[in-house]
């Protein structure tokens, strides 16, 4: 395996046209997106920048009545039309706060053939041939900076924004409604020291502007643009002026080197050889975007990150930051795939939202620590929605599992300490104080739900729901786990493990006529089993991905587990997303069924994944997968498939390595290199002829190290430690600080 780049064969390729932006090649730095679809009458540049945010409040969230007690009130007179009024969005004409569109920079080069276009993934270099025309386009890795090239014609250039009141009747009609609703000023445009540019005043102060400037030197065409804005700089213009000067000031070969080295770096670590091309290709893809989309210094990935959709419109959902499951299963891969540049972002922006987290604790809910609301915007207000989810009581919880992760896999004990512990003990208290114990002391969650099920009906308010218990039970221990390492706050830390140890079991569905088993799996809450297809698995939460039941529990649990999912099974996927099929390729992951892992990884990519690789959340070809035709984009389900790939190649939860646990059969050739474990290892395996011949593990910070045994029929040597291991029993030794220990047949 050659560890440095990307194969050639998973680079993105189009031997004709594309016609939609969720179909464009996507590129990004982070902070600025950009996709390039077209046929070159025009070919399309959509760009975005990450933290293009209205992020005024909604009015309905500053009035007296709104708060908890208010809402539970209803709930208990069941009046749900007034639940609507005070709590949920869209029905009184505010959109914010909301994700901003940008728009599309068109180059109009006349229609040319032959046509292709393709996505290098190890440089992030796109390239569209029309004819004996070449454009070339990047968003510099480590500069806000988009450059375009092209060789062989000068194109005629307009910029579409959705901002724009002249633009064509078609896109008016489309996207005036919404976009009017915010009030803005008309768009500024401009011309000064030979750049173009677009200013859009929006609200509160906050302004951005689009600028490029273009040069041409015979036929060679060169073109930067940037958009900078007034959260960074009082008046974006000059800002601009700067960004540009700068990276025309420098040789174009030299700017292009830069931005080659980023991405060359990025790809020595983290790397995988499968025999199935397709799944290769689509772990490939994710690591792609998620460098594209996430850094460490930027914005966290909100639905469509760095490439809100567009169509001359505010984006679906508002683009917002959905906690119930789009943020946390955005970043599942990127710990084990040796991503963890791509976590920090993510970690940090909690980290800084916490006060305002605490805040809606204490305002809305009069309770102590900290909860987040289901769906906000960049600096933590809230996308009022259904309110069963939106101000559900433990999304927090589940949020505590990318902090506690990062510690995890890296043992990074400075981040334990001032970034992860504050958030999981504010997110433990919290979830402590709304719970109250019975008559027999078993704590209770009323006014329970599970996410999206039956919607903002007044059925979606249960007690005790599987979702809540799990992320409660989640919340509590790894807060008690963390400050236990840290030496603080033993008497919290003992409130914390008396209450979880007095919650009640999880629900378990009652018997149903002509089901095989005494009794089914996890229900929704107590006496609701699963009765329909739904696209939000949130009864399967204990087994993945908190972990609280696996197959290497009791009896019970295995049946539990099984049970659980044959019913999910039974219902159908009529009513499933990409990203459900995504999940379950982790589940059937994580209980070593790798044909369930692949089937619904295969599901995944023919009825969901867009040519581009984007996921469209429905069935948009019609193709019988799911009744949901609609397609929006967002990344959630992309990064949950590439984690299904990350847990059929290594798992490592409970303090053990598992190498290939839930690899096919036909896969009979596969290996990885610098994969991440839990205990802060780095691991390369190798599998040749359907058995595992070698791995090389690197202790990052000795801590002991525990693996199963990964060949059922020969003893392995560990040449550093010279000693063998007999089969059937788990390999356990001390590691050393950067010690590396290979392990052979």
């Amino acid at each position: 395996m050659n560890p440095s780049l990307p194969p050639r064969r998973h680079h993105l390729r189009y031997l004709a046209p594309v016609h939609r932006w969720d179909e464009g090649l996507p590129l990004g730095n982070g902070l600025l997106g950009l996709l390039v679809w077209g046929d070159g009458r025009p070919l399309n540049l959509s760009v975005d920048r990450s933290d293009l945010w209205d992020n005024r409040p909604d009015p309905k969230t500053q009035r007296p009545e709104f708060h908890w007690k208010h809402l539970t009130a209803l709930v208990d007179r069941g009046d749900m039309r007034e639940i609507a009024r005070v709590f949920e969005g869209d029905r009184d004409g505010v959109v914010y706060p909301t994700k901003l569109p940008c728009g599309r920079l068109q180059l109009d080069l006349g229609r040319r053939e032959p046509f292709e276009s393709h996505l290098d993934f190890a440089t992030a270099i796109s390239t569209t041939r029309l004819g004996q025309t070449v454009v070339t386009a990047y968003v510099h890795a480590a500069q806000p900076i988009v450059v375009v090239r092209v060789r062989g014609g000068k194109p005629r250039i307009r910029f579409l924004s959705a901002f724009d009141t002249v633009r064509s009747a078609a896109a008016t009609r489309r996207s005036a409604a919404n976009i009017r609703k915010l009030g803005y000023s008309p768009l500024e445009k401009g011309r000064k020291s030979g750049v173009t540019y677009l200013r859009q005043r929006c609200a509160e102060g906050f302004s951005f502007v689009v600028a490029w400037r273009s040069r041409a030197v015979k036929n060679d065409w060169r073109l930067h643009l940037t958009i900078q804005t007034a959260a960074e700089n009082r008046d974006p213009l000059p800002a601009a002026m700067r960004v540009l000067a700068a990276a025309e000031s420098e040789a174009p070969s030299r700017l292009e080197k830069s931005h080659k080295a980023w991405w060359r770096a990025y790809w020595k670590r983290g790397h995988v050889r499968l025999t199935d091309a397709r799944i290769e290709h689509l772990w490939y893809a994710e690591m792609y975007k998620l460098a594209a989309a996430a850094r460490a210094e930027t914005p966290p990935i909100a639905l469509q990150g760095v490439w809100t959709a567009d169509e001359q419109n505010l984006p679906p959902w508002r683009g917002d930051y959905h906690h119930d499951l789009n943020t946390q299963m955005t970043y599942w891969p990127v710990h084990p795939a040796g991503r963890i540049a791509q976590s920090l972002g993510f970690a940090r922006w909690l980290r800084d939202l916490l006060p305002k987290y605490r805040a809606f604790a204490r305002e809305f809910y009069g309770a102590p620590g900290a909860n987040v609301p289901c769906s906000h915007g960049l600096n933590g207000e809230i996308v009022p929605g259904w309110a069963a989810y939106v101000y559900s009581r433990t999304n927090i919880a589940w949020l505590t599992q990318h902090l506690w992760w990062h510690w995890r896999y890296t043992l990074d004990r400075e981040f334990l300490r001032d970034t992860a512990y504050p958030f999981l003990r504010d997110a433990a208290e919290f979830v402590a104080s709304q719970v109250t114990p019975d008559d027999q002391g078993i704590y209770h969650l009323r006014y329970s739900s599970s996410p999206e099920y039956n919607n903002n009906w007044r059925a979606s308010f249960a007690t005790d729901s599987t979702y809540d218990l799990a992320n409660i039970r989640y919340a509590l221990k790894t807060a008690a786990a963390a400050a236990a390492v840290l030496g603080v706050d033993a008497g919290l830390a003992r409130k914390w493990d008396r209450i979880r140890a007095r919650l009640p079991p999880y629900p378990i569905a009652p018997e149903r006529p002509n089901w095989p088993a005494p009794e089914s799996g996890l229900a929704i809450w107590q006496g609701q089993r699963l009765n329909e297809s739904h696209r939000h698995p949130a009864q399967c939460m204990p087994i993945f991905p908190l972990g609280d039941l696996h197959i290497e529990g009791t009896d019970r649990d295995r049946e539990i587990i099984q049970n659980t999912l044959s019913e999910l099974e039974s219902m159908g996927t009529g009513f499933w997303c990409g990203y459900t099929f995504a999940w379950m390729a982790c589940l059937g992951a994580r209980i070593r069924e790798p044909r369930r892992a692949l089937w619904n990884l295969n599901q995944y990519l023919d009825h969901f994944a867009s040519p581009n690789t984007f996921h469209l959340n429905g069935d948009f070809r019609r193709s019988g997968a799911s009744r949901l035709h609609y397609r929006p984009f967002t990344l959630e389900g992309n990064f949950g498939a590439a984690h299904a790939v990350n847990e059929m190649l290594l798992q490592s939860w409970g303090d053990k390595l598992r190498l290939f646990p839930a690899v096919p059969p036909e896969w009979r050739d596969a290996a990885f290199t610098e994969l991440r474990g839990e205990g802060a290892f780095v691991v390369s395996a190798w599998r040749k002829g359907g058995a595992f011949v070698r791995a090389e593990i690197l202790s990052e910070q000795g801590a002991p190290l525990r693996i199963e045994h990964p060949h059922p029929g020969r003893k392995i040597t560990i040449r550093q430690l010279r000693k063998s291991f007999p089969p059937g029993k788990d390999i356990r030794f001390a590691t050393k600080p950067g010690g590396r220990y290979t392990l052979t047949v």
